[in-house]
């Protein structure tokens, strides 16, 4: 009896410090991710651009940090999405653009990590090449992919509001371009999108949506928009060599439980789609295991010298290219008939302000240049 006694005096005695534990341990931030395909950098205001259009988006950069020089490692959405999941390069996660391809169930995702953190998890998708048939869904709760992109917000909300927190939710707006609009139809409006212009008024609107509706359901989210790619069925028809389609805008507002970067950051260290896996992944404050899958890293928050980044691999159908730092190389594919690769600097030596995507012209053969990126070519699932 009196070791019962005892023992309860211990536990009521220690009873508030059990509480001042649970009440101090942080509690995971929700998270949104909100993709789109088909929209170059330099079609917003923050990438330099002279429009009234895209501020919606651009304002995510203010309240958070934009990368300068974010890439995708294709030129394909359904890979490209399956590298955003995955934290995988395409020849990793073995995903392609033929619709006989799909997401091995081997392959571990960031919805799955999420789950086993306790979030519940949601995507609402507006682009049929995404459907649940590539295995695309693994790891959500809901996967809604044939959604319209008019609704996509006030739905999310809804299923928001009855499952509990944490959770994270992507969207993938399909480009609203005319062209695009008729072979992927996410909506049909009474009046027919006209212009890229209106287009990207459209993609705008509903990314401030999809945020103002959002924000303010249950703790403050982590908000994180990337391009899948930037391939327009009008730069399809441009002479090959032009790194803009590979190149994407991000940007990414970190949650106020993360040690995420400040307000109106600038990034300039080179990023690739297989960071956003374990950028979420650090955000949700998981265990570092979590992310020993992911090939990718979290996103940097400081623009560090070159001599310490790694390489990013891309590739289009004509040439795989690599970067490092400020530097570029591109390596034409067999097949392509160009024999000599080239290369060039992302910005110049004396500042990192210029924005601009370097044009071919700009392009030469430095051999010290090509011979230091070279390895990057054999150098396979690295971001």
């Amino acid at each position: 009896m009196r070791r019962r006694c005892a023992l309860a005096y211990i536990l009521l005695a220690m009873a508030p410090l059990l509480l001042n534990c649970s009440e101090s341990a942080p509690a995971r931030p929700n998270l949104i991710l909100i993709t789109t395909e088909g929209l170059p950098t330099q079609n917003l205001a923050c990438y330099g651009r002279k429009t009234q259009r895209g501020y919606g988006i651009c304002a995510l950069g203010e309240t958070g940090a934009r990368f300068v020089w974010a890439f995708s490692p294709t030129l394909e959405t359904t890979p490209a999405a399956a590298t955003l999941l995955t934290g995988q390069s395409p020849d990793l996660n073995q995903v392609d653009a033929s619709v006989a391809s799909f997401l091995r169930s081997s392959q571990v995702t960031l919805p799955e990590l999420l789950k086993e953190g306790g979030y519940s998890t949601a995507a609402f998708i507006a682009n049929p090449k995404l459907n649940r048939a590539r295995n695309l869904n693994q790891g959500f709760d809901l996967y809604a992919d044939r959604v319209e992109a008019a609704s996509m917000a006030r739905t999310a909300r809804q299923w928001v509001r009855q499952n509990s927190e944490p959770w994270f939710v992507w969207f993938h707006l399909s480009r609203l371009d005319p062209s695009v609009h008729q072979e992927f139809p996410i909506e049909r409006p009474a009046t027919p999108i006209a212009s890229d212009e209106a287009g990207l008024q459209r993609l705008d609107q509903l990314t401030s949506e999809i945020v103002a509706l959002l924000s303010n359901e249950g703790r403050p989210p982590g908000i994180l928009f990337a391009g899948l790619h930037s391939q327009t069925p009008r730069a399809r028809k441009k002479k090959p060599g032009n790194l803009d389609p590979l190149r994407v805008p991000l940007f990414w507002r970190a949650p106020e439980s993360s040690s995420g970067p400040g307000v109106s950051r600038r990034i300039t260290r080179p990023v690739s789609l297989m960071d956003v896996a374990p950028t979420l992944i650090e955000a949700a404050g998981l265990a570092t295991e979590s992310r020993d899958a992911l090939a990718g890293q979290p996103f940097p928050y400081t623009n560090s010298e070159e001599t310490s980044l790694r390489a990013l691999r891309l590739e289009d159908p004509d040439a795989v290219w690599i970067i490092r730092g400020a530097e570029y190389a591109r390596f034409p594919k067999s097949q392509s008939g160009s024999a000599s690769p080239e290369s060039g600097r992302l910005w110049p030596k004396n500042t990192a302000q210029r924005e601009s995507t370097p044009a071919a012209s700009t392009r030469d053969y430095d051999a010290d240049r090509i011979q230091r990126l070279s390895p990057g070519i054999q150098t396979r699932g690295l971001p």
